[in-house]
């Protein structure tokens, strides 16, 4: 497995030909207090200040620290790692073209499905094994975007804005990783130039 998975991080990183789309709304949580003579709510002065750091502040530790940051969504579809490829395929439907080979590498199976903006790669740990599992995804264009809103194009800044510090930097990519999945993104001359979401060694 270990041997399969550094074979795939090589693929992708020779590639480089690899978006889930979100938006969101902010409203205000300032506390209120009742004005006694007119029954009408007014904010809090005293506490509106700090009320509004503190949503600042959640809403920049679940940017960074979400689930969601690992999960790559395409076409409305949530792709996990290590999850069953099957449901991901049926999901997504018979608009791809797939190939699979016995793996250089290890005892398993190599499996790929492309779609018109998304590779999604997939392993098994046998070749008996008819139940692959997702370790990852490539982005193959700009019309796909990460839950934060970064696509292929994307300044090196962005990246950051939205992620905060990588964990690594190495190669020209910002890798962010939660212990089971990397998200990489490969720059060149400040500009993302490949996305790919990939399952972590064990």
């Amino acid at each position: 497995m270990k041997k399969y998975l550094a074979a795939m991080t090589a693929v992708a990183v020779l590639a480089m030909a690899f978006a889930g789309c979100s938006s969101s709304e902010e409203g205000s949580n300032a506390p209120v207090v009742i004005n006694e003579e007119t029954g009408s709510s007014v904010a809090d002065p005293d506490n509106a200040d700090a009320a509004s750091e503190a949503d600042s502040q959640a809403d920049e530790d679940a940017a960074v620290t979400g689930d969601d940051m690992y999960t790559c969504v395409y076409e409305g579809v949530s792709i996990v790692m290590n999850t069953p490829a099957a449901s991901v395929l049926e999901a997504l439907g018979d608009d791809h073209t797939d190939t699979s080979a016995p793996s250089c590498a290890y005892q398993g199976m190599d499996y790929s499905y492309t779609y018109d903006h998304v590779i999604l790669r997939a392993y098994t740990d046998d070749v008996e094994d008819d139940d692959p599992m997702i370790c990852g995804v490539e982005f193959r264009d700009d019309t796909v975007f990460t839950a934060e809103g970064i696509s292929i194009g994307s300044a090196s800044e962005d990246v950051v804005s939205a992620y905060g510090d990588a964990d690594t930097q190495a190669d020209g990519g910002l890798v962010y990783d939660n212990g089971t999945t990397s998200v990489t993104f490969f720059i060149e001359d400040g500009i993302v130039v490949g996305i790919s979401y990939t399952l972590d060694q064990e």
